[in-house]
């Protein structure tokens, strides 16, 4: 049968598998946090391009902690200062010293423009969660620019020379200097790419490139990103984040810009525009727009992040260096779509930039405000904005599969870059509604920071799933007020294959009944026994190969649409099931149009999306003879699309004794879960009808996700007890504040086992420290518990 999957998150960000975070305490409300000021001694206390990076591979350590650094001019050296805070920003104190000396051949000299970034992947000998440090050095006798990339090992507390990116010639911003500038770091497609502003090309100006590299000593060929006919403009100051439809977004500048319409570049002279690609590799091949409101056009020095606040695609928040107001918009980057709003609050800064928090559905923005340009005074603070409109329900929303890094957008793979630290499970964790966070910024004037907002509206659940980030996806909180009680089972017999979502304050719910596909829907998990169901599709005779043996069916969002998979296929003995994929609207109680079928091979079921590095995967229960049996087993195809895979690989087969019970072997309805870097799917095995139909694990330990040997099998982890048989098939859901993960599951009373006289459950389960899940035991018919965290009063 079909496993429901239900990617609950970040955002992800999007760039990725969650961290533990055990014994966090819950951050404090953080108001006018200087970080850092300049000592009275220093003859030049100027600053800018402040940055941070939260750290994620070490979460589990229990220290939420955030590095920041900020250009100075210190006197007494060539060193960026690293600055950390591990109660969410609201104290600080000087971690270490970087000090840009790697390269013997250069001395003295001052260091611009640094970007801060944690890998989640190995390069060459740096392993995940090493720190990297990036910036524009300018040595001594100002004869040269160097992008330079260090490394820290001992997270921020020394660092070592890696390499020298580019070079050019001397600081120069007029056309014709060979001068390099301003790097940001994105890790995609196995490779740490590069992003800089590139004066050496004698065919522009200025233009934006990035290079590529493996093992973080070797870079590639210079590819150009933005690159105008027109020589005297300058795109620079790129920065690039995945968007809510998967597509990647940079912005930029672009100086000496004139706008075609009046002639004249009085209006914006450094106009942001910005490019959409599929990939962040692939902003050459692609044109331009710039970014315009009714008001006017945002200007120089832009920063971009994703968030799935605020609407079905989420918003793309832009600031600038003009303007106090953010730049939004929640089509995904439609042209015509951008808004204006205030940044309640921040003023005009140089370099603002953005990050996207954890928890609050994505609506917390923290906000590095930058000193004015050339002032000789700056103060380094931060402070949240809070995005319009309602909470995320997309990924990102609450959590995110991976301990990831700052990619610039609202995390990795799926359209966000965030750095965050995750939980799949309620214990110690930070109370979201006092999570002001404050991250290192910069501020022109004596005063700390201009009204540091923590507006956090009631948190909304996000029980929901994109395509890209697959899988449950919790981040939870400290404090959670209990729902109202409820009882198992959730509908009368003959309910199997349960999913389960909350939406807009309302949990939605569908499972097998075998003739159509139906939801359900009540403001309480106890209220869905009651609640009437709403067909949202039925077979026809017109369409024989999709006419019977209807299974499974779970609820996804796909770019903003809700989706329903199932498996059905023809009425006639040997017939061959397929997955399905009905396509609807904006919530999952609007109409479903039938959309297609997933084009895996031959006999395939319970199909469930899965995302592993930033590539989507396909996986599903189908016959294979690989071990000289013909197995019911799990096979795995990489997409292309919602409905394209590519060719079928074997991922597992019932070779267990726990997995051999009944009638036939059987492995089938798979699921996605990511905990603490930790990548797992879930799945039932034996035969439905047996008494012992359990719940297993498979664990990706690296690899090429389509060979079974980046798999590790464990189990059962969930089997026949208090008085329930036949227990499996199970999806996950988070609570409606975020702060609890939970099972929904089908089981039977009869000792016998069944695979028809059976009952939709739901528990709320646990991890281990490490972030392995424990589903515990099945929950005794009738037995009185408190509800989801979050839910409304009975």
């Amino acid at each position: 049968m079909f496993s429901s999957l239900l990617s609950v998150v970040t955002s992800a960000l999007l760039a990725t598998t969650a961290v533990a975070w055990p014994n966090v305490p819950s951050a404090p409300f953080v108001q006018n946090v200087t970080v850092f000021s300049p000592p009275a001694n220093w003859p030049n206390k100027g600053g800018s391009y402040a940055r941070s990076v939260l750290l994620n591979q070490n979460c589990e350590k229990g220290n939420p902690t955030i590095l920041g650094t900020a250009a100075y001019q210190p006197p007494d050296g060539q060193y960026l200062i690293i600055h950390k805070s591990t109660d969410f920003g609201a104290t600080w104190s000087e971690l270490s010293k970087a000090y840009f000396n790697g390269n013997a051949s250069l001395s003295g000299g001052i260091i611009l423009q640094p970007f801060l970034y944690e890998l989640a992947q190995p390069f060459g000998k740096y392993q995940p969660g090493t720190i990297l440090l990036s910036a524009n050095y300018i040595p001594g006798d100002f004869s040269s620019t160097n992008i330079q990339l260090y490394a820290s090992t001992d997270k921020g507390v020394s660092w070592e020379y890696v390499s020298t990116v580019a070079a050019g010639g001397p600081p120069n911003t007029d056309n014709g200097a060979p001068c390099v500038w301003e790097p940001f770091l994105l890790a995609y497609s196995n490779q740490l790419n590069v992003y800089y502003s590139d004066q050496r090309d004698p065919a522009y100006g200025q233009k934006l490139a990035h290079q590529s590299s493996g093992d973080l000593v070797s870079w590639g060929d210079v590819i150009n990103d933005v690159a105008y006919a027109n020589y005297t403009q300058r795109p620079g100051m790129i920065t690039v984040a995945q968007i809510g439809n998967g597509k990647w977004m940079c912005s930029y500048e672009v100086g000496l810009w004139t706008d075609p319409v009046t002639g004249s570049n009085d209006s914006a002279p450094y106009a942001t525009h910005y490019k959409i690609a599929d990939s962040p590799l692939e902003f050459g091949s692609v044109g331009d727009s710039i970014l315009k409101t009714p008001e006017g056009i945002s200007s120089a020095g832009p920063y971009t992040v994703w968030t799935p606040a605020g609407g079905p695609s989420g918003t793309i928040v832009v600031s600038d260096s003009s303007y106090d107001q953010f730049f939004l918009n929640t089509q995904n980057g439609a042209p015509g779509a951008w808004k204006n709003v205030s940044s309640q609050g921040h003023g005009v800064g140089y370099t603002r930039s953005l990050s996207v928090l954890p928890g609050n559905g994505g609506k917390t923005v923290q906000v590095l405000n930058g000193g004015m340009y050339g002032s000789n005074m700056t103060l380094f603070s931060a402070g949240d904005f809070i995005v319009p409109g309602p909470a995320g329900h997309g990924p990102g929303a609450s959590g995110f599969p991976a301990c990831n890094h700052n990619s610039g957008g609202y995390g990795h793979g799926w359209g966000w870059g965030s750095p965050w630290c995750h939980r799949l499970g309620p214990q110690n964790q930070p109370n979201h509604a006092l999570m002001a966070n404050v991250v290192l910024g910069e501020y022109a004037t004596s005063l700390s920071v201009r009204n540091i907002l923590q507006i956090i509206q009631s948190l909304e659940p996000l029980s929901i799933m994109f395509f890209s980030k697959l899988g449950l996806l919790v981040l939870s909180g400290a404090s959670a007020v209990l729902g109202a009680s409820y009882s198992n089972p959730l509908e009368p017999k003959d309910g199997g294959d349960p999913s389960i979502v909350w939406y807009d304050g309302y949990w939605y719910f569908t499972a097998t009944n075998y003739r159509d596909i139906s939801v359900r829907r009540a403001t309480t998990l106890d209220g869905l026994k009651t609640a009437l169901p709403k067909t949202v599709w039925a077979p026809s005779a017109e369409f024989p190969t999709r006419q019977c043996n209807i299974w499974a069916p779970e609820l996804h969002i796909v770019d903003g649409q809700w989706h329903i998979y199932f498996s059905a296929g023809g009425c006639g003995d040997g017939s061959i099931q397929q997955s399905q994929v009905l396509r609807g609207g904006e919530s999952p109680w609007d109409n479903f149009d039938f959309h297609g079928t997933v084009n895996a091979p031959a006999w395939s079921i319970d199909g469930t999306p899965l995302t592993i590095n930033g590539q989507n995967y396909f996986v599903y229960s189908c016959f294979r003879s690989d071990t000289g049996e013909n197995l019911q087993s799990l096979c795995i195809g990489k997409n292309s699309d919602i409905l394209t895979i590519g060719e079928e690989h074997l991922l597992a087969s019932p070779t267990e004794a726990w997995e051999r019970n009944g009638q036939m072997p059987v492995n089938e309805g798979p699921f996605a879960l990511y905990s603490n870097n930790r990548t797992f799917l879930s799945y039932s095995g034996s035969f439905c009808w047996d008494p012992s139909y359990s719940l297993g694990l498979l664990e990706y330990v690296g690899g090429d996700p389509l060979e079974q040997s980046s798999w590790v099998k464990t189990g059962p982890h969930f089997s026949q007890a208090n008085g329930m048989y036949s227990t499996g098939h199970n999806s996950f859901f988070a609570s409606p504040d975020g702060t609890e993960t939970w099972m929904a599951y089908h089981s039977s009373p009869n000792p016998a086992g069944s695979c028809g006289d059976r009952y939709s459950n739901a528990k709320k389960i646990d991890f281990e420290a490490d972030g392995f899940p424990i589903l515990g035991a099945p929950v005794a018919e009738g037995e009185v518990l408190a509800g989801p965290a979050g839910e409304p009063a009975a």
